[in-house]
């Protein structure tokens, strides 16, 4: 493995080091530590991603790197956020749910009754 794919390997770990942190501040009811569901999930879409980019960047551009005019470092970084773009697209966003867009918690026009 070179030092580039050790450093892909570093984003999936961020997310599941913030996964593990959330779940600790559950434990000691500091916060309730929502975040550690949708913490894990991004991390494994990532290293999911990332594996695709390390299994790309062996096999695939060592071919194309000659025909290509920009620097093999940049293409080889390029490579892996256009696969996590492109993967992105069609796995879709993470769900947020915010307050603001829950029909439930919005303000109603109601009048205030005069007695």
């Amino acid at each position: 493995m070179d030092w580039l794919h050790y450093l892909f390997l570093l984003f999936p770990l961020i997310y599941f080091l913030l996964a593990l942190y959330s779940f600790l501040e559950g434990k000691g009811n500091k916060r309730k530590g929502k975040d550690k569901d949708l913490l894990f999930k991004q991390g494994l879409f990532v290293l999911m991603c990332t594996a695709i980019a390390i299994v790309v960047d062996i096999f695939v551009l060592p071919s194309l790197l000659p025909v290509l005019p920009l620097p093999p470092i940049m293409v080889r970084v390029m490579s892996f956020l256009i696969i996590m773009y492109v993967i992105g697209l069609f796995v879709g966003g993470t769900e947020l749910k915010s307050r603001s867009l829950n029909k439930k918690d919005t303000p109603t026009s109601k009048r205030k009754r005069k007695r």
